[in-house]
């Protein structure tokens, strides 16, 4: 929407233009004009033709701007939602840990529950049969070899929780980066097409003053050719008088 309003707002700038800058038409009666005359015009239609180029130019550089503007917000988008994601599994992932942790606390608490009752049975039983005490102290240390175990996994878990999360959050980082220098990359785009915009328009009212001046030139040469041609008739005139004398 943006490309069309300006193309047309450059279209009836084009338009006005040439309408003022249409060279006054002579009858073939008249004699030819200075040379210098024609100079002007031609100045002022290279000039013309170059305003014109160089505004499909910058019309086809517009487009191209837009163009790729739409291509980086689109990605800008696409790295919001990637964000979102990010943030969701961070959160995921803390909920798990948290999880495991509080799984982990209440399983170490009632296998410490269950090698105190364990205990008073074994002190129970010492007396009473050294192979039975042999058995629970074989069953106890086993238990004590699974709650370590226990113990080892879940530390490797959180390890790799606790690596899975850092990584996450560079990547989140990078993405914010990413993001920024799209922004500016962005920015940096718009600045420099409205600082051409404001370089043609400049152009363009240099040729409408140039313009303006090259036809009141025009026209006070157009008088000067009347003003000529009529004293060349009265100098005639009295010429012809003296010769009839």
């Amino acid at each position: 929407m943006a490309a069309s309003s300006v193309m047309s707002e450059m279209e009836g700038l084009s338009l006005d233009l040439l309408c003022t800058s249409t060279p006054l038409e002579f009858e073939f009666s008249q004699p030819r004009r200075p040379r210098r005359t024609r100079n002007i015009f031609t100045v002022i239609r290279n000039k013309l033709h170059n305003f014109r180029h160089g505004k499909r130019r910058l019309m086809k550089d517009y487009v191209q701007v837009v163009e790729k503007n739409g291509e980086l917000v689109s990605e800008n988008q696409q790295l919001q939602r990637e964000n979102a994601e990010l943030k969701v599994t961070i959160v995921d992932y803390k909920r798990v840990t948290e999880t495991q942790k509080d799984t982990l606390e209440s399983k170490i608490y009632a296998l410490t529950e269950v090698s105190k009752i364990q205990e008073k049975i074994f002190e129970a039983t010492l007396l009473e049969s050294g192979s039975e005490f042999k058995r629970e102290k074989e069953k106890y240390e086993a238990e004590i070899s699974q709650l370590k175990d226990d113990v080892a996994d879940s530390q490797r878990l959180n390890s790799q929780l606790r690596i899975d999360l850092q990584e996450t959050e560079d990547r989140c980082e990078q993405n914010l980066y990413e993001k920024n220098q799209l922004e500016l990359k962005y920015k940096k785009n718009i600045q420099d097409l409205e600082e051409e915009l404001r370089t043609q328009r400049g152009q363009y009212n240099m040729l409408l003053t140039t313009n303006a001046l090259s036809q009141n030139e025009n026209c006070k040469l157009r008088e000067e050719i009347i003003e000529t041609r009529e004293r060349s008739f009265i100098e005639g005139q009295k010429h012809e008088r003296i010769i009839e004398d």
